[in-house]
């Protein structure tokens, strides 16, 4: 499975970036997490572009010195509206101080959150493509 994980923030020492690498080090076995440095660079979404069906898997996870809930809150309502399948990771209140030296997540709690939600994004995923072999 190819995951194509985007941080939500620009910033050079962005704790999200850092919540992709603790997925990334937890992804189950035949994942590969591809961490998106373009955002700031994308074009706004226009839905008359968007002629395939959407239906994606998306594993959601937030995380924020103060805010992680509310955003996380919102963006889970817009990805349910586009109509993905989305495993909720959950919003996670955290801070750059909760990094090593080496700027990695040692807190266990949330690398257990992330490692069940990689869990569910690929058992999402192999279903999927039982089921399209099928059709």
């Amino acid at each position: 499975m190819k995951v194509l994980a985007i941080p939500g923030s620009l910033r050079a020492t962005s704790s999200n970036a850092a919540l992709l690498r603790a997925a990334a080090a937890v992804a189950p076995p035949g994942t590969e997490l591809v961490l998106y440095d373009g955002l700031g660079g994308l074009p706004h979404f226009s839905p008359d572009l968007d002629v395939e069906p959407i239906g994606k898997p998306v594993l959601l996870v937030s995380a924020s010195p103060s805010g992680a809930g509310h955003a996380h809150a919102q963006l889970l309502e817009v990805l349910r509206t586009m109509s993905m399948q989305v495993v909720d990771g959950g919003g996670h209140v955290f801070s750059r101080a909760r990094l090593d030296a080496s700027g990695a997540i040692t807190t266990p709690a949330l690398i257990a959150a992330l490692a069940t939600g990689f869990a569910r994004l690929a058992e999402i995923v192999d279903v999927g493509k039982l089921a399209n072999r099928g059709a």
